[in-house]
């Protein structure tokens, strides 16, 4: 169903839900084998790298929250790929991209995003 909604090109990939969470945050949370296809479906389709939910969380921070610390780099490294995801953003609680990747000990994900600020 995912994959046919992607694939509709009237699909509004930016649209929110009551919590201002979009797909792409919404993906970048999963750890399935089509989950990284489906991001760069987004991402090619225009989906909005700075977005932030209601939290003030961006995609970025949905993916550094990622329990699949693999997964959280792959995505972190593919919003880069095709923008500024905004790593030195904070939400309401006061944290990055980077503190919530230092609490899920994603030693990878940590690097990589020294490496881009």
């Amino acid at each position: 169903m995912r994959r046919e909604l992607l694939d509709n090109t009237d699909c509004n990939v930016n649209a929110k839900d009551k919590n201002g969470v979009t797909a792409l945050m919404r993906i970048v949370q999963e750890d399935t084998d089509n989950a990284e296809n489906d991001l760069i479906s987004l991402l090619e389709k225009g989906a909005d790298l700075g977005a932030k939910d209601s939290g003030g969380n961006t995609a970025l921070m949905y993916a550094a929250g990622n329990a699949n610390k693999a997964f959280a780099k792959s995505f972190a490294d593919l919003m880069f790929g095709f923008g500024d995801p905004l790593p030195q953003t904070v939400n309401n609680e006061k944290k990055s991209a980077m503190d919530i990747a230092v609490e899920q000990n994603n030693e990878e994900l940590v690097k990589f995003l020294l490496g881009k600020m």
